[in-house]
């Protein structure tokens, strides 16, 4: 019951909806350095904001290749993942985690150690909404202008005419 308690932690802190939208493809990403104190393993699960089970995993990391990558494609809102590391070192640096999506990494939130596991919570953004048109219009006699179609909401859009001007 403990790992539903640190979860519960997570999503209490975090009520974003989510709506039904196209997923995202998100990366989950583990660096362990074994010469430095690193785990050899962790197992993870990852769950969304109303505490269900997304997926799970077993990351296995050697002198020869400290990297673990898992794809996974989510549905743009928050989720938590609890990670249990064969150990838990005393230097962060040498057990890193990112998680990330639509090419950004997402910053952890609540990032807490707990009971020899690792949870923190993160969101995923909604794909950007890029122009579905793009047209010349005629106000005056000499004067034209750009028009787009939809965009998402809060976007702007940058015009360059590929002289400089913009």
């Amino acid at each position: 019951m403990k790992r539903f308690s640190l979860f519960t932690l997570f999503f209490s802190l975090l009520l974003v909806s989510t709506s039904a939208q196209e997923c995202v493809q998100t990366t989950i990403n583990m660096s362990s350095y074994l010469g430095e104190g690193g785990p050899a393993y962790a197992s993870w699960s990852l769950y969304s904001q109303n505490q269900s089970l997304v997926t799970t995993g077993m990351a296995q990391f050697s002198m020869n290749d400290p990297y673990y990558e898992h794809n996974v494609c989510l549905v743009p809102g928050c989720y938590g993942i609890l990670i249990s590391p064969q150990n838990i070192p005393s230097n962060p640096a040498v057990f890193v985690v990112s998680i990330v999506a639509n090419g950004q990494t997402l910053s952890p939130a609540n990032y807490t150690v707990l009971n020899g596991q690792v949870g923190f919570s993160f969101c995923v953004p909604p794909v950007p909404v890029c122009p579905s048109a793009i047209s010349m219009v005629q106000y005056e006699c000499n004067q034209f202008g750009f028009e787009i179609g939809t965009a998402s909401p809060g976007e702007s859009v940058e015009w360059n005419f590929g002289d400089g001007n913009s």
